[in-house]
């Protein structure tokens, strides 16, 4: 994935809690997943600083964005050579990195990781205390990366560390059932239909919505959802999204343990 629009809304509110120009890390080396008429649209009061990606204006340079958002020091971390800084989340991060970042954002980057344990770590060792760490992980993604999460992976990880849990959302993407056509087939079809087939198709996801949860210890909304997602079996195309401060410089790994 890359940052989604959802995912400023919630950087926004994070900095509001950190020091002016904070200093941020971004996992991985992401793209804008979103176009630039649409963050305008969202946040018309950033319109004049925001700037499309180079060679493509269908996109937002990312560090435009979060620069805008108020990030001051903005730096990419990847195993690639697109990244700021290079190197394998999988194993122990340099010492220099220790601590550097106010704000870390995982935006779709930990499911492409097979050793996510390591990883999630890694990314909390490069977080300061009283930083804040913003996940964006797939839930129902068939066919993306390694693994998806359920959302006790990011909750249980936090809530034995000590952590402060500040949001919880879940991202649902509602995608267009025309999308699954091969349009290929259609050539013994008049032009017109192929022609309506083709933008039916261009428009999917067709919308996304967002579902606030209740924080840690108010679960019989969070409840409902899950139940109502379990009933329809329906969508399979979820984000959730989780914003934690950190409290403690200790992450401990948690057990699921049946009893």
């Amino acid at each position: 994935m890359g940052l989604r629009i959802e995912a400023v809304g919630m950087i926004r509110s994070a900095l509001t809690l950190l020091p002016k120009g904070a200093s941020c890390l971004v996992m991985g080396a992401l793209d804008c997943d979103f176009s630039l008429k649409d963050l305008i649209r969202k946040y018309p009061e950033y319109g004049k600083v925001f700037k499309p990606a180079a060679g493509d204006p269908r996109s937002c340079e990312l560090k435009a964005v979060l620069g805008a958002l108020g990030c001051g020091d903005v730096n990419t971390i990847d195993i690639n050579e697109r990244a700021d800084i290079k190197t394998d989340l999988s194993s122990t991060v340099e010492s220099s990195l220790t601590g550097k970042a106010d704000l870390i954002l995982d935006c779709g980057t930990l499911e492409h990781i097979f050793d996510t344990k390591s990883a999630v770590v890694n990314m909390n060792l490069m977080l300061k205390k009283g930083g804040i760490i913003i996940h964006m992980s797939p839930v129902s993604f068939y066919g993306h990366g390694f693994v998806n999460f359920n959302p006790s992976y990011f909750d249980s990880l936090y809530a034995g560390s000590g952590y402060d849990q500040i949001f919880r959302m879940m991202n649902v993407t509602v995608y267009n059932p025309f999308f699954v056509i091969d349009t290929s087939r259609l050539s013994a079809f008049p032009a017109f239909i192929c022609k309506a087939v083709n933008k039916i198709m261009v428009r999917a996801p067709l919308f996304r919505f967002n579902v606030n949860l209740p924080l840690r210890g108010q679960k019989k909304r969070f409840s409902l959802f899950e139940s109502a997602i379990s009933q329809f079996g329906m969508p399979k195309n979820l984000v959730y999204c989780c914003v934690y401060r950190k409290t403690t410089e200790a992450l401990k790994i948690p057990y699921d343990v049946w009893e």
